[in-house]
């Protein structure tokens, strides 16, 4: 009878093992990894062999729509300064250098001062000096990271396209990248030729019309160094330049680079370039992606006095369209478009650095600020 009763237990004990949703009995219950309610093989809140979805993007990753800077499926625009060349092409003093500091990129982001989102890393060693631009570019990825505001690593050349400077460019944003990976960061912005200019056998600038640097030979440089980038950061946002001096953007719409998160960059100073804003605006109307990676108030020279009314009418256009922008320059030298009066960030600043301050504070703050009103772009 003792054994009938064993007999009758342990086969309802299995029974209910067998029955539960699970499909497994006995310590195989236990040790399923299957959660109540589940059954072998089907994902959490899926079914049968669905793959997970993916998880959502960072919340500050970057993409391109159309002419728009977007972040979380929302327009959004980048103000900021950029630093002065880190090793420029001359020799003795640099004056840029002293302000490839933490100090300055966490008083560039505090909200209070300038309220930056955006700094311009402005490298002019790429192949002088690899080592050393390397190591410069990671610090301010670093302390862009640590301050809450994106970072454009810029190549800062004239003539990134010849050889032994193509070359170098490679490597150097293989390695900027692959740092970006390593670290998982999302606020880096590739800025891989800063203003073609004069071709193969002139000097850096001084050429006529005849013997600037073609788009066809800009856009075969880019392609290079984008499949470069995108070996190790598929999504980063790539600023391509455009032919004399970054200013020819309406060649570049006209045959642009196959792929995605590009943008094309215009460069203009406001006592020279006005008649820029038609190409700006034939280009932006035309969905053409527009970053204005520098501008600067005075004439091209980076001297001379500031017209005020150009200023205005060029921020109210830009800001109208929502295109993003840093003003050239975070520097003490000897130049209205500088913008500090001393080498204290937070201390006193020039003419240019004082209009630039308040417009990039308080249009981050989504205020209105003199000067910059609302403008027909595209009618």
């Amino acid at each position: 009878m003792k054994k009938l009763l064993l007999f009758v237990f342990v086969g309802l004990f299995c029974f209910a093992c067998t029955s539960n949703n699970n499909g497994c009995a006995g310590e195989s219950c236990e040790n399923s990894g299957v959660e109540p309610g589940e059954t072998p093989g089907e994902e959490p809140g899926g079914n049968p062999g669905e793959e997970p979805p993916p998880p959502p993007p960072p919340a500050n990753k970057l993409s391109v729509n159309g002419p728009n800077l977007m972040k979380n499926g929302e327009k959004f625009v980048l103000r900021g300064m950029s630093l002065y060349w880190y090793e420029g092409p001359w020799g003795g003093q640099q004056p840029g250098n002293s302000f490839y500091t933490e100090a300055t990129v966490m008083a560039l982001a505090n909200p209070d001062t300038w309220g930056a989102n955006l700094v311009r890393a402005a490298i002019g060693n790429v192949k002088q000096d690899p080592g050393v631009a390397l190591s410069v570019a990671k610090n301010m990825m670093d302390w862009a990271k640590n301050a809450g505001i994106y970072v454009i690593i810029d190549n800062h050349s004239h003539i990134a396209h010849r050889p032994g400077h193509a070359e170098a460019a490679n490597n150097f944003f293989r390695e900027v990248s692959s740092y970006a990976k390593e670290k998982g960061y999302t606020h880096v912005i590739y800025e891989i030729y800063n203003e073609p200019v004069c071709d193969w056998d002139k000097t850096e600038t001084n050429c006529t019309n005849a013997e600037r640097t073609s788009w066809e030979t800009i856009k075969s440089f880019s392609v290079g160094v984008i499949n470069t980038i995108r070996g190790n950061d598929p999504d980063g946002i790539i600023l391509v330049g455009t032919p004399n001096f970054s200013a020819n953007i309406q060649v570049a719409a006209s045959d642009p680079i196959a792929g995605h998160n590009l943008m094309y960059v215009l460069h203009y100073y406001a006592g020279t370039h006005m008649g820029y804003q038609t190409r700006f605006k034939e280009a932006y109307c035309a969905n053409f992606p527009i970053f204005i990676s520098e501008w600067g108030t005075p004439a091209s020279s980076g001297t001379g006095t500031i017209n005020v009314e150009n200023n205005n009418s060029w921020m109210s256009l830009v800001e109208s369209a929502g295109v993003s922008w840093a003003n050239w320059s975070l520097v003490t030298a000897k130049e209205t478009s500088a913008a500090l009066a001393s080498m204290d960030v937070n201390g006193p600043t020039t003419e240019s650095g004082t209009m630039v301050k308040t417009w990039i504070r308080e249009l981050n703050a989504g205020r209105s600020t003199s000067g910059v009103v609302p403008t027909g772009v595209c009618n």
